[in-house]
């Protein structure tokens, strides 16, 4: 969604979950005529028998089998138990497969992977090119192949995340705490959808944008350009004040330092909104210590012309009052800078450099000003320190590396 003003509480089990994918078939409740049970019990009689009837053409080489699969399912996507065929199909063809077969099924499935990801690369070409029709045309594409050819799917024992680096697994697992078994997701979903919500967004249909970001972020709901997209989403559709919701939930996904800006950006594009200068241009402020941006000053220089104040910039202690004020954070994700703490220093004392430098890499980008220092100071004795928090460090390092790994 590019060509817009930026605009992206505390909780984020409760900011985040409020967006997720639910489950999509659901049960029939207490209130189901025994017309409409009779009818569901045929449904469920009819998509096992088509199952069985795909399953039918299967010939026990893998690579036929896969394209098999991927031909029929289309025939019966208007099917309204479609998606429980594409699972009882896949499911037959995943039973009993040996260590080669599943060897093949990857490479099969990464051969799908680049073909996605070289139609991302002509979307965007597309769309360099000012072709919004042909890019979207593309993109809705690949949605469908999404939605109705299923490759990956969550089931009751297994979910599948695709991230973009290490530290977003590791913040997944301690914000979310799946119960289910973690897998990669190879295929592009989410840049798929963040592409299909920016364009659907262009066209100015803006509630079916926001439903293809929820979707894109049920893959990865720790992918922060997604859900900034997702918040200038909440910023058209909703009231302001799930706007501010919105924004002030994705301190907890920000760890890089442009992320961080872009938070207390968002942040002061709310409170300019509200016509609340003060703390527009102390959120400005923060967001100009962790990435210079022309959008800041200029939504700054604004501010002090609202007020008519000469433009002095606030110090830490008149920003330190209005945050507490007027509830943004001064510390933006206290989670991510202690697991990164705690992983840069057992890395350290274990010599494995690689990770001692790619969490140093994250702390540096987080502890930019005096408030995050002095939180690290009372936390763990410094940003330099360790020694006293020697048992968390080793916990947070054991997750960081059995995450990473």
């Amino acid at each position: 969604m590019t060509g817009r003003n930026e605009g992206a509480g505390r909780s984020p089990n409760r900011a985040l979950v409020s967006y997720s994918v639910g489950n999509r078939t659901g049960n029939n409740s207490k209130g189901t005529s025994m017309d409409e049970e009779k009818e569901g019990r045929a449904d469920e009689r009819d998509f096992r028998e088509i199952a069985q009837e795909i399953a039918a053409g299967f010939i026990g080489e893998l690579e036929h089998d896969f394209e098999h699969l991927a031909a029929k399912l289309p025939e019966y996507a208007d099917h309204p138990m479609y998606r429980e065929i594409a699972r009882y199909a896949q499911q037959y063809l995943n039973n009993g497969l040996s260590l080669e077969d599943q060897r093949l099924l990857e490479e099969l499935a990464n051969k799908k992977t680049n073909g996605m990801e070289e139609t991302l690369e002509k979307i965007n070409f597309a769309l360099f090119q000012r072709e919004i029709d042909q890019a979207f045309d593309m993109t809705e594409s690949l949605v469908w192949e999404i939605e109705n050819i299923p490759v990956c799917e969550d089931d009751a024992q297994v979910e599948y995340r695709r991230f973009n680096e290490t530290f977003e697994q590791i913040l997944y697992g301690k914000m979310f705490k799946p119960e289910r078994e973690v897998r990669p997701l190879h295929l592009p979903y989410p840049e798929t959808y963040m592409r299909y919500g920016g364009l659907l967004f262009e066209l100015k249909r803006y509630d079916e944008a926001k439903a293809a970001l929820i979707k894109g972020l049920h893959y990865n709901p720790l992918h922060f350009d997604l859900y900034a997209e997702y918040t200038e989403s909440v910023k058209v559709t909703e009231e302001i004040e799930k706007y501010k919701e919105a924004a002030l939930a994705g301190f907890d996904l920000a760890f890089r330092a442009r992320n961080i800006a872009r938070c207390y950006r968002n942040m002061a594009f709310y409170y300019a909104d509200k016509e609340l200068f003060e703390p527009s241009i102390a959120c400005n402020t923060l967001s100009l210590r962790y990435e210079d941006s022309d959008n800041a000053r200029v939504e700054m220089f604004y501010a002090f012309a609202k007020t008519g104040e000469r433009v002095i910039l606030p110090d830490d202690e008149e920003i330190a009052k209005c945050a507490e004020e007027y509830g943004f954070p001064l510390v933006p994700n206290k989670l991510a800078l202690c697991i990164a703490f705690q992983a840069r220093y057992y890395h350290a004392q274990r010599g494995e450099t690689d990770f001692e430098k790619y969490f140093e890499g994250i702390l540096s980008e987080m502890a930019r000003d005096r408030f995050a220092l002095d939180f690290l100071e009372e936390t763990f004795g410094g940003p330099e320190s360790g020694e006293d928090e020697k048992d968390g460090a080793e916990d947070g390092g054991e997750t960081a590396e059995n995450e990473s790994g």
